[in-house]
């Protein structure tokens, strides 16, 4: 299911493909000029144990244009990037919200209308988050590692694979905890709709409410159920404590190995001063981005979570559709009512009706509460369309009409 679940969240990256890769783009060149200061800065150094400063001024000059280059493709990045999560958002919820529309009325007799709203804001602002955030910090971790890497086994290849000895714990860290941040997610998204209902319930009721007396069991029934929503958010809060922590002490153990391989190396002269701090820059440049694989992983998870639960709503088929070339109603009809038996869930309502009532002449229908009046207007309005038999307009169908 997590897999079909980030496919959806690609099908909707890929809507807007041109704006990712422009963004994409936009964020490889902030990195490269990121990752071309080190070896700047290691040259200099290396100039100035050679008693040569003829090309200071040049390495100056250069490392503020880079960083005038990180400036402004970094507006182009969040422009084109975290944009397209924002149409993202914004398509997801008029497609949801249209859905909705279609669905028969015994659908929001079974669905409570503040899991809808839940879906609607929690979910769909999840989804926007790990589409804009989740893939830039996804993609900067990919570019800064890659080129780090690079950068790093030119220097020293020997020093590069003990300082990258703890990335594999990391990545199997990160596969098991991702399963556990999208269960216990959808937990949370699944209680947070039950406190959107309460909510929504109580200010529905609140005459109702007031009238009985009946605030502080509102009050306990509300505050159980929150209680419940900090208990499940600690549950993730400590899945992420748990991995935050052990990313910063894989990279603090990195470090660690790096001062002291590499600074024996240099005392031996078997690489310069220069390319120690250039490797030591490059070490630095990666911490974040493997710190943030945490974020990264969580972002994600809550994100196809979210998706599932709204693609949940999208799935749900409507009973009643419109032909594609309907009739129009052109004046006065005669109306039938054909063998039509209708009921909700397990309560057949009407059974078997048959009547007719033709242009210019009224019918009234009679008998007392549940017999099903309501129901033979519900059906006219097509609010539900009839289990069997048919109801018709000058002998058509009103399913063909507009």
């Amino acid at each position: 299911m997590v897999a079909s679940d980030m496919r959806s969240l690609i099908r909707e990256l890929w809507r807007y493909r041109w704006r990712v890769l422009i963004g994409i783009l936009a964020l490889l060149i902030v990195d490269a000029s990121q990752l071309v200061v080190p070896w700047i800065v290691g040259s200099a150094i290396d100039d100035l144990q050679g008693d040569r400063s003829d090309r200071l001024l040049f390495f100056a000059v250069a490392v503020l244009a880079l960083a005038l280059a990180v400036a402004v493709f970094r507006f182009f990045w969040r422009y084109y990037l975290i944009g397209a999560s924002r149409n993202i958002r914004r398509d997801i919820r008029d497609r949801l919200y249209n859905h909705i529309l279609t669905l028969p009325a015994s659908y929001f007799q079974s669905t409570a209308t503040g899991d809808l709203i839940a879906r609607f804001t929690n979910d769909i602002e999840a989804v926007m988050r790990s589409c804009g955030f989740g893939i830039l910090s996804f993609a900067d971790f990919l570019i800064m590692v890659s080129f780090s890497l690079a950068a790093m086994i030119l220097i020293s290849p020997t020093l590069t694979l003990y300082a990258f000895l703890p990335l594999p714990v990391i990545t199997l860290f990160a596969l098991f905890l991702g399963k556990i941040i999208h269960r216990r997610f959808q937990d949370i998204q699944e209680t947070f709709s039950r406190i959107t209902e309460k909510v929504h319930e109580g200010l529905a009721g609140i005459r109702t409410i007031k009238s009985f007396a009946r605030e502080e069991g509102q009050k306990r029934a509300f505050a159980e159920t929150n209680k419940v929503f900090v208990r499940q958010n600690m549950r993730l809060v400590t899945v992420s404590g748990i991995f935050d922590p052990t990313i910063m002490l894989m990279a603090g153990v990195s470090t660690m190995v790096t001062l002291w391989l590499g600074g024996a190396a240099v005392i031996r002269g078997e690489i310069s001063l220069g390319d120690f701090v250039a490797f030591m820059s490059y070490l630095e440049l990666i911490a974040w981005p493997m710190m943030a694989l945490g974020m990264v992983v969580d972002m994600m998870q809550r994100g196809a979570a979210s998706m599932e639960r709204i693609e949940e709503v999208l799935r749900t088929p409507s009973p009643i559709a419109d032909v594609p070339n309907p009739r129009p109603v052109d004046g006065p009809c005669r109306l039938e009512f054909s063998h039509v038996s209708f009921g909700y869930g397990n309560n057949r309502v009407l059974q078997d009706v048959s009547l007719r009532v033709d242009p210019g002449r009224s019918l009234g229908i009679v008998g007392l509460t549940g017999a099903g009046k309501s129901t033979v207007a519900h059906l006219l309005l097509r609010i539900y369309d009839p289990l069997s038999g048919e109801i018709l307009l000058d002998g058509a169908d009103l399913r063909t009409y507009a």
